[in-house]
């Protein structure tokens, strides 16, 4: 349903399948499809694309996001923001604190409290990084008020020195009375991370006006 598609900047090719993660013991794909022209139109223009919908996965209903931004020549190293718990804490919407957990394990363990004044979660994402790709997902062993969250950031590095950042998420709420209320603000939080993200790492220079503020 979701096969590969391809998305071109110039002369540079992009593949566009379906992000694979894992939910128990059930395989999620996060679907990607290729970008319209006048998408590509937005993201050469410094503005971030989403797409969000709902799945049905085991019973459960779902939110995802998957979201993209054009960074431009120039722009820091991603992955060096990725690495850094004060900085995702920039990064991530509506972060009231953050703190890194040790990790039998190894890899990153870091607690988040997030919310505003009507509504507040903690939880702890455990995060594995490759080469162009950091996954995260819930560890469930510690305090949770979501019942499941996993994604993914990925960079892909484009000729003309641009890179391609896409922001994939799925959120599991569960069902309880506050969903309705909760779900449209989660949608727009997410929507916001691509946008934090290029503030923080493409030169000054690079950013519009309404970047700025």
């Amino acid at each position: 349903m979701f096969g590969a598609a391809l998305l071109f900047f110039g002369t540079t090719q992009i593949v566009f399948g379906a992000t694979q993660l894992a939910f128990g013991a059930t395989q999620i794909a996060l679907p990607e499809e290729a970008l319209s022209p006048e998408e590509q139109t937005q993201l050469v223009s410094g503005e971030c694309i989403t797409r969000q919908q709902e799945a049905i996965v085991e019973g459960r209903s779902l939110v995802s996001s998957v979201s993209y931004t054009l960074l431009p020549q120039g722009s820091s190293d991603v992955f060096t923001v990725l690495d850094d718990p004060e900085a995702i804490a920039r990064m991530l919407p509506l972060v009231q604190g953050i703190r890194r957990v040790p990790s039998r394990t190894g890899g990153l363990l870091l607690e988040i409290h997030q919310g505003n004044s009507m509504v507040h979660a903690e939880y702890t994402l455990r995060f594995e990084r490759s080469k162009d790709i950091a996954r995260f997902w819930l560890d469930p062993s510690r305090p949770h008020d979501i019942d499941d969250v996993w994604g993914f950031f990925r960079v892909q590095h484009l000729e003309t020195g641009e890179v391609l950042f896409t922001a994939g998420t799925m959120i599991d709420l569960g069902d309880g009375m506050l969903r309705g209320i909760v779900e449209p603000r989660i949608r727009r939080a997410l929507a916001t991370v691509p946008k934090r993200l290029r503030r923080m790492v493409a030169p000054p220079a690079q950013l519009t006006s309404a970047e700025h503020r």
